[in-house]
């Protein structure tokens, strides 16, 4: 039978004194078989035994999840403080989380730009406006998805085939006229390279290879004068294909003025030489000295197919 406490043991025989009744009590200590001990233990030390809860060394015994305080439903047990002290039940209710902030812990769900359901699948809204640099992988060459096109994959696309661009710049430059028109080819040396592509040019014949290009000639100003008489010119610029005008344009000037940019620009299938032309046009005046500076040529040479 277990007992919850043994003192001094009487036999028959034995007188009951009030001292002896003194000793028993005194003595008395806690059985050792008077608790489970699945959770609890005695320690008997020479102090006296004492009751104490045993520590864990499985799923079984120590404190058991049973044995602790129910929990309202659809909480979670924290310590929702920054300092040491009591856990307390958290609620953590539908599709929300728990978040600390160094005082404690919320529970909430995401919102805004990003959704989240029981299962953990998150999901980003519709119309998303990206704020920053955002950044995402580049996508390989050719791809032809849905995917997000980053600069670097759109700045590749361009350059498939080649991509090239060069600005020239000449220095003045006379022209003796014996009849009413003086062309004069652009030949400074120049180099386009690009993606496999490359686009040279040492004498006026610039060899483009096949393909279909768009082609820009830029002049941003050139200068007039008429040391020998005529007070005003028409200047002209043209693109030649083997030799076949193929975009022209014109542009006054009068003495010694400066004449603002002027442009030709179309698409154009190579494989043949391409001649770009600055000069002027002077009527049916013969015998001027014509003094041209055309500053800042541009000339853009990009590949489409």
């Amino acid at each position: 039978m277990a007992r919850f406490v043994t003192g001094n043991t009487f036999s028959t025989g034995n007188q009951v004194t009030a001292s002896s009744l003194n000793d028993a009590v005194n003595n008395a200590k806690i059985s050792t078989d008077s608790i489970d001990s699945t959770s609890f233990q005695i320690d008997t030390g020479s102090s006296g035994a004492k009751i104490q809860l045993k520590d864990s060394t499985g799923t079984s015994d120590g404190v058991t999840f049973a044995k602790l305080q129910q929990a309202a439903a659809n909480t979670v047990l924290v310590r929702d403080a920054n300092s040491t002290g009591a856990v307390s039940a958290k609620a953590v209710t539908d599709t929300q989380i728990l978040i600390g902030d160094g005082t404690g812990f919320t529970a909430a769900a995401l919102s805004g730009d990003v959704t989240m359901t029981n299962a953990g699948v998150t999901s980003i809204k519709d119309d998303v406006a990206l704020g920053g640099v955002p950044t995402a992988a580049t996508a390989s060459e050719s791809t032809n998805t849905t995917q997000i096109a980053t600069t670097a994959y759109v700045k590749s696309q361009l350059n498939v085939g080649g991509l090239g661009y060069a600005t020239l710049t000449l220095s003045s430059q006379t022209f003796s006229a014996s009849g009413a028109t003086v062309d004069h080819d652009i030949t400074d040396s120049f180099t386009i390279s690009n993606n496999g592509i490359t686009v040279s040019q040492s004498s006026a014949d610039i060899a483009v290879p096949s393909g279909i290009y768009l082609i820009t000639y830029n002049i941003k100003d050139i200068t007039f004068n008429n040391p020998t008489g005529g007070s005003s010119v028409t200047g002209r610029m043209k693109i030649e294909r083997d030799g076949t005008t193929v975009s022209t344009g014109s542009f006054e000037a009068g003495e010694g003025s400066t004449v603002l940019a002027n442009s030709l620009s179309g698409v154009f299938t190579g494989g043949v030489n391409f001649n770009f032309i600055v000069g002027r046009k002077r009527g049916s005046n013969t015998g001027l000295t014509q003094e041209m500076t055309p500053n800042n040529i541009e000339i853009a040479i990009v590949r489409l197919a």
